[in-house]
Parts: structure tokens; C-alpha cells; sequence
């Protein structure tokens, strides 16, 4: 009887093992899909930008990245003072390299905003690498995350 008691508690045991590998092996699949997010994604929101080389964006400073739907290459946005558009090419998994972007010329007076609009556009122009986790859009210099934006849904999506 207690050889019958001891091989129940090690097939629970072992059962109980086995379960325990398995959720985590979902866990882990469901983030790497969530942070993979497939190209489809950067065009399903208006990316605000939250921060920029490691720096919080100021709240007024109303910075934001959109890639038109049905023109796959075509991008536009706000710097934060002046209008921005150009074109983006996307290579493999999640390489990205963004045009020189042509801007309005509008005088930003407000403090902050000027310097703030030249590392967003020096931050797109030089990322090398794009990623998505959650409705974060990490973008980055080799290894290096030089800007994220945040995605909001707008009324074209």
C-alpha cells in the first residue's frame, strides 16, 4: 500500500512538473509575438512620441508619426512644432531606415520644442531597427532604443 501511495505522489508530482513547463512555454510565445508585432501594426496607430534618447517628451509637445495606409512606404507626422513627411523602407524582420524627412518651416518659439524637434527628426533619420511591444513602437540605433511612441488609434483606422 505504501509503494502504490509513493508512485501516486510521484506521477502527481511529475504531472503537476509538466504543467508548470507548459504554461510557461505559452507565456513566453504570446511575448515574443506581442513584441514582434508584424509590419501590419505601424499602420493601425498614430504614434505619439513619449521619449526620445532616454528623455521624456514634454506633454505639450504633440510629436507624432503616422504610416498612411495604402501607401506602404509613405510617412508624415508632426515634429512637435512643424509638419514632417517622407518615405520609410522596412528590410527583414525589423529593419527600418526612414528618407530625410521635408518639413514645414514654422519658428518654434515654445521652450524646448526646437531642440526637441531636431533629436525626433536625427532619431528617425538614423534608427536602424523597429520593434513593437504592446502599442510601444521602440525605435533604435544598433542596440541602442533612440525613440519611443506611443500608439493611439485615430478616426482613419
Amino acid at each position: 500500500m505504501k509503494n502504490y501511495i509513493v508512485l501516486i505522489t510521484v506521477i502527481t508530482f511529475v504531472a503537476l512538473l509538466l504543467s508548470c513547463n507548459n504554461s510557461k512555454k505559452a507565456t513566453m510565445a504570446e511575448t515574443t509575438a506581442t513584441a514582434d508585432g508584424g509590419s501590419e501594426m505601424l499602420y493601425r496607430f498614430q504614434w505619439n512620441l513619449t521619449e526620445i534618447n532616454g528623455i521624456a517628451v514634454p506633454s505639450n509637445a504633440k510629436a507624432f508619426l503616422l504610416v498612411s495606409q495604402g501607401q506602404p512606404n509613405k510617412v508624415g507626422g508632426n515634429t512637435g512644432c512643424n509638419l514632417m513627411s517622407g518615405s520609410v523602407e522596412l528590410s527583414g524582420a525589423s529593419g527600418i531606415k526612414f528618407s530625410p524627412f521635408a518639413t514645414t518651416k514654422r519658428a518654434c518659439i515654445e521652450n524646448g520644442i526646437a531642440n526637441m524637434e531636431q533629436q525626433f527628426l536625427d532619431a528617425l533619420e538614423t534608427s536602424t531597427n523597429w520593434a513593437i511591444k504592446d502599442t510601444v513602437l521602440l525605435l533604435s540605433r544598433q542596440n541602442t532604443i533612440v525613440a519611443k511612441l506611443k500608439g493611439t488609434t485615430t478616426g482613419n483606422n
